[in-house]
Order: C-alpha cells, then sequence, then structure tokens
C-alpha cells in the first residue's frame, strides 16, 4: 500500500482589487494535498487558474510518506509548463 501524500502551497504578494486599488496586506496561501501526483498536478494547475488575479504562484511542492519528505517543487512545476506547451498547440 502506497502511503505518498503529496502537497503544494500556492502563494500571492499581495493583489490588485477590480479597481486597481493594491490591496495592503493582502498576501496569502492555499494548501493543496492529494494521495497521487497527477492528482496533485491538477489541483496546482486549477488553483493558479482561480487565483490568477493575485498573480498566484507555485511556491513548494513535496512528496511525504511516514518517514520521509521529497521537495518535488521543479518536478510540479516542469509538468505545469509541459501542459501550458499542450494547451497552447
Amino acid at each position: 500500500m502506497n502511503s505518498d501524500i503529496f502537497y503544494a502551497t500556492i502563494s500571492w504578494d499581495g493583489y490588485i482589487d477590480e479597481d486597481g486599488k493594491f490591496l495592503v496586506d493582502s498576501d496569502g496561501g492555499f494548501l493543496i494535498r492529494r494521495k497521487k501526483l497527477s492528482w496533485l498536478i491538477e489541483g496546482v494547475a486549477e488553483c493558479l487558474e482561480e487565483f490568477s488575479a493575485r498573480r498566484a504562484y507555485l511556491e513548494t511542492a513535496s512528496k511525504e510518506s511516514e518517514n520521509k519528505a521529497q521537495d518535488i517543487t521543479d518536478l510540479v512545476k516542469k509538468e505545469l509548463q509541459i501542459r501550458k506547451h499542450k494547451e497552447i498547440k
């Protein structure tokens, strides 16, 4: 049985509202947790789209088990770029 859990943190460093006003203290983030890498990548893509007005970005991603953690941020970013490239074609 695979007990790996995949995590990603989506962040934004403040944003401009619909009226063009920069909202002070508007930085924030969103944590995504999934049981499969493919589900995590899908969740990250959806979250980045949902929070695109806030200029959201993938801050970090990891694969974690009971006694091990692995940084997979670069892997997730690469997969997102591949998805974006396929959508353009």
